[in-house]
């Protein structure tokens, strides 16, 4: 009896974040006329940026290895669970301390204020880390 309890507790867990019906959430990234599709990855703060889209975020170069977004997202996401990664180029990333996104295009040590989303591809990469000047992506759901 107990482990059927404990079966039906960890279904019930997987029914609540969706993961039963295999649904993935898959976003659209643009950058003028160039745009990817990243698969994010299924944490509680890539759920709750899910339910932010779509969204427009200015972006810039931070210490010549990431760009990353002036404005924080409207509300604080939900990192519980998550302490940090040691990130790879193209990751997609949440900053937790200053509440904004970014994306890496070089190397950087492990942090635990980081949350990786998922990874934007090498095409979109380049034309991201070409930019000098502020730009803008716009992040969108993927229809179904």
């Amino acid at each position: 009896m107990k482990r059927l309890c404990v079966i039906l507790g960890v279904v019930l867990a997987l029914c609540a974040f969706g993961a039963d019906k295999g649904e993935k959430m898959q976003i659209q990234l643009s950058l003028n006329d160039e745009k990817t599709i990243a698969q994010l990855e299924n944490n509680p703060a890539t759920r709750d940026f899910y339910e932010l889209l779509p969204l427009r975020l200015t972006f810039s170069d931070y210490v010549g290895k990431e760009k990353v977004s002036h404005e924080k997202l409207q509300k604080r996401l939900n990192t519980s669970g998550l302490s940090g990664y040691t990130p790879q180029v193209g990751d997609l990333f949440y900053f937790a301390p200053w509440g904004n996104l970014g994306i890496f295009y070089d190397k950087q040590p492990f942090h635990s204020g980081l949350v990786r989303f998922g990874n934007v591809g090498a095409n979109f990469l380049s034309k991201i880390k070409a930019q000098k000047d502020d730009f803008e992506i716009k992040f969108e759901k993927v229809a179904k």
